[in-house]
């Protein structure tokens, strides 16, 4: 059964990641959630690698788009200075509309409001609004030509932004606002897992295997299908400072697909490694030589059912190859 698969290989990998302080999890976490991947936006924003190579570039990009800064400005919301984090949480399904965006800043409500009501009076094809929970709460459905299915989009308070493709996901999160109460998930050892992953990182995530996964990579090749099927959790992160800090840990079903896995990874590192490492020799390609050294300083372990990739990329590496970059 997939489900007690699940839970045992979840149980294994809470042996080996490491140990933080429990993390408090995001309060509006749907109960059936069995996958999150956690976007720590302030945090890389704020982080000395960023701020000295990326934010300026990012900056002039956004403001050289005119469409995108008009509608930024009529919300009031600058990205760099009032998002935070980026949660995005989904269960164990193969239905489109599961799974919650929640998106953590500083939002001007009335000049949200003020916007919503004027798009949904000029173009009402695209944007209705609906008075939910005996009328306190508006939720906003989404219809862009982009997009399959609707997207119904909600404001709590100042400081949240909600986003799904289930109406039902936004209301249960809705009715959890003003509300101390911590989160439970249906999921327990999954939980468990989760409050072990540290959201101070830049970009974290906790999953289990998922038929939504293995739809995914089954057209894949079968030597890629059949190291992929043997991830059955994921736990771990990146952390962007003055250098970039990889931790990823991964529990297989059993021992010997650890090791399998394990020698697959490093194969497959030692195959780009001799593809590039000759581009590197070339001082016309930084990237090359970047990627040479990032893979050099990755290292790929495995213990009993767990398989452990870590590695540390300094930032005189990163600056080096962006100054022979602009060269």
């Amino acid at each position: 059964m997939l489900l007690h698969r699940t839970l045992a290989v979840v149980s294994a990998l809470l042996l080996f990641v490491p140990l933080n302080r429990a993390a408090e999890l995001d309060p509006y976490l749907p109960e059936d959630t069995e996958s999150v991947l956690n976007i720590n936006v302030r945090q890389f924003l704020d982080s000395e690698l960023v701020k000295k190579n990326l934010l300026e570039l990012a900056q002039e990009a956004l403001r050289g788009n005119d469409q995108v800064q008009d509608v930024l400005n009529d919300l009031g919301f600058d990205p760099f200075k009032d998002l935070d984090r980026i949660v995005i949480a989904r269960p164990v399904s193969t239905e489109k509309d599961r799974g919650l965006v929640i998106v953590h800043g500083r939002f001007d409500v009335a000049k949200f409001k003020a916007k919503a009501e004027q798009v949904a009076k000029d173009e009402s094809e695209y944007l209705k609004i609906h008075k939910v929970l005996g009328g306190k709460q508006l939720l906003y459905e989404v219809n862009h030509p982009d997009l399959d299915d609707p997207l119904f989009v909600a404001i709590v308070g100042r400081d949240t932004l909600l986003a799904s493709p289930g109406k039902d996901y936004i209301i249960a999160a809705l009715k959890k606002s003003g509300k101390e109460t911590k989160p439970a998930l249906k999921n327990k050892k999954f939980q468990a897992l989760l409050e072990k992953v540290d959201a101070r990182q830049s970009l974290s995530l906790a999953a289990v295997a998922t038929p939504d996964i293995a739809k995914a990579i089954d057209k894949a090749p079968g030597d890629i299908k059949n190291t992929i099927d043997k991830i059955q959790a994921l736990a771990g992160g990146l952390t962007i400072s003055d250098e970039i800090k990889l931790e990823l840990a991964a529990t297989t079903k059993n021992t010997q697909d650890a090791k399998e896995l394990s020698d697959s990874a490093k194969a497959g590192l030692n195959l780009v490694l001799g593809f590039t490492a000759p581009l590197a020799q070339n001082a016309d390609s930084p990237k090359a030589e970047l990627i040479v050294e990032i893979i050099k300083a990755l290292r790929v372990t495995n213990k009993a059912e767990t398989v452990f990739i870590k590695g540390r990329i300094s930032s005189d590496l990163i600056e080096d190859a962006l100054k022979k970059k602009d060269k």
